[in-house]
């Protein structure tokens, strides 16, 4: 009994500091107060699905959240639409405000704005940007499960180049988890199309599931129904205006290997077929200085060491996604590949998945370009043959969100420019998939223990018992003591 109390006070302290570090939403705890009318105000500042936002008459409008607790560990923003300069304040009187604004971050439609430890009040000066949804953390740690984007990366290693939001996973399968999530590989994601504001969100809660923390580059090129190329090329605006973005976007970020479509664009479609053919010329374009001599002013010239297509037959390699990597709890690429297409919640009814079997399965490759050379591709079964890392692989493995999309722009609203980039929302169901899987989940394996270990106890003490009273019978002796 002295073993199971002692354990017992080692353990409960264990459980409640654990379940105490990470700090809970309190949004609804808090007082709200609008500069001006707003209709949506319950809508904003609850943890449902947002389809309304508050658009400020004024760019000097503000928002003041009163604080139940002394202290919080930050607000998490979801602008509608981005504001030009949004101003953080806090207050430790509820009278006297000082800045809270992080410096250096990018500014994204959802971002977390860390707060201090005294503050009572806060005041959100919205700076002409839309808000659809606030949520507001109490003290202790930022949870995982919230995506704080860096900036996209100067000097990449790895440059995905995709049609579309999802292609990424369903047919590069597990490129970025393995290079970016478990490598830790400096890497540059883009998307030719987007359609929307939500298929940006998705793509960005696609990335984070597998390990991306950089934001990609939306272009935002016309979505095509349809196989047919001539369609896209004009509805792209032809070929030399998407050529000139692809060859600058290399030369600025200067990759080593770069990822794309397959020449036949996978099962046809015209936005893969073209984003392969313009990739294709882009390689070799991007190291010639007299081609679009702006960007080549602006950015220098680079020469990328290799490029592959999906599938193809020119040096094919098959990739092995099925590989176990640490960075995601043991997950293989190919496991991870699958969640990172899940988040992509809009394309879920379609009839595209993620194959590694089928004709068009997410393992093939073909090295078409490479300046240093192609021999023992095949067998390496590895982009960076030959290419040094430069990137340590991250310490330990981060919780993946569950998906939700943002609501649909109104068309009102302008679309992003090319490179605006987005961080997706993190709903209650999110939270329910990582906050209570880790730490709730934790304390309940804590008491179980606890109860086996007390159940073990009665056990030997009534089997102890008994044998020692069996025993006193045995010999005759008075049972006295036993009770």
């Amino acid at each position: 009994m002295i073993v199971f109390l002692l354990t017992a006070m080692l353990l409960f302290p264990l459980a409640s500091a654990r379940a105490a570090k990470e700090s809970e939403d309190i949004t609804y705890l808090c007082s709200f107060k609008f500069s001006e009318r707003v209709n949506m105000r319950k809508e904003i500042v609850s943890n449902k699905r947002v389809t309304h936002f508050w658009r400020p008459m004024t760019d000097d409008a503000y928002l003041d959240i009163a604080l139940p607790v002394v202290g919080c560990a930050g607000i998490y923003v979801n602008w509608y639409e981005l504001p030009k300069a949004r101003k953080l304040l806090g207050s430790t009187d509820g009278e006297n405000y000082f800045e809270l604004t992080p410096s250096g971050a990018p500014l994204t439609f959802h971002e977390f704005l860390p707060c201090g430890e005294n503050v009572t009040k806060l005041r959100l000066v919205t700076g002409g940007g839309a808000i659809s949804q606030i949520t507001v953390y109490g003290p202790g740690e930022v949870p995982r499960f919230i995506q704080r984007w860096e900036p996209t990366v100067e000097k990449a290693e790895l440059m995905v180049i995709a049609a579309h939001p999802y292609d990424e996973h369903a047919y590069f399968g597990g490129t970025l988890p393995t290079y970016a999530g478990q490598q830790g590989r400096a890497t540059v994601v883009v998307y030719m199309v987007h359609e929307s504001r939500a298929r940006q969100t998705e793509a960005l809660n696609g990335l984070w599931a597998v390990g991306v923390r950089t934001l990609p580059v939306f272009w935002g090129y016309p979505e095509m129904r349809g196989t047919l190329l001539e369609s896209v090329v004009n509805a792209w605006g032809g070929r030399e205006e998407p050529l000139k973005d692809i060859v600058a976007l290399i030369r600025e970020h200067k990759p080593e290997v770069i990822v794309t479509h397959d020449r036949n664009g996978e099962n046809g479609l015209g936005t893969h077929i073209l984003t392969a053919e313009l990739v294709l010329a882009a390689f070799d374009l991007a190291a010639d200085p007299t081609y679009n001599p702006a960007s080549a002013e602006t950015y220098g010239i680079w020469q990328p060491k290799k490029l592959y297509l999906h599938m193809g037959e020119e040096n094919p390699i098959e990739m092995d996604w099925h590989v176990p990597l640490a960075a995601f709890g043991e997950k293989t690429a190919f496991e991870m590949a699958k969640l990172g297409f899940a988040a992509h919640v809009s394309k879920q009814s379609g009839a595209r998945r993620v194959e590694d079997r089928s004709p068009t399965r997410c393992t093939l490759f073909s090295l078409v370009k490479s300046t240093i050379g192609t021999e023992g591709e095949a067998e390496a079964k590895d982009f960076f043959k030959g290419i040094a890392a430069r990137a340590p692989e991250p310490a330990t493995p981060v919780p993946t969100p569950e998906p939700e999309s943002t609501p649909e722009p109104d068309k009102a609203s302008p679309s992003p420019s090319p490179k605006q980039t987005e961080v997706p929302t993190v709903s209650e169901d999110s939270k329910a998939a990582d906050e209570p899987l880790e730490s709730v989940a934790q304390n309940w394996i804590l008491l179980v223990l606890l109860i086996i270990i007390f159940i073990t106890a009665i056990i030997v003490v009534v089997t102890l018992d008994r044998r020692a009273r069996a025993a006193a019978k045995r010999d005759g002796i008075d049972e006295w003591w036993l009770d």
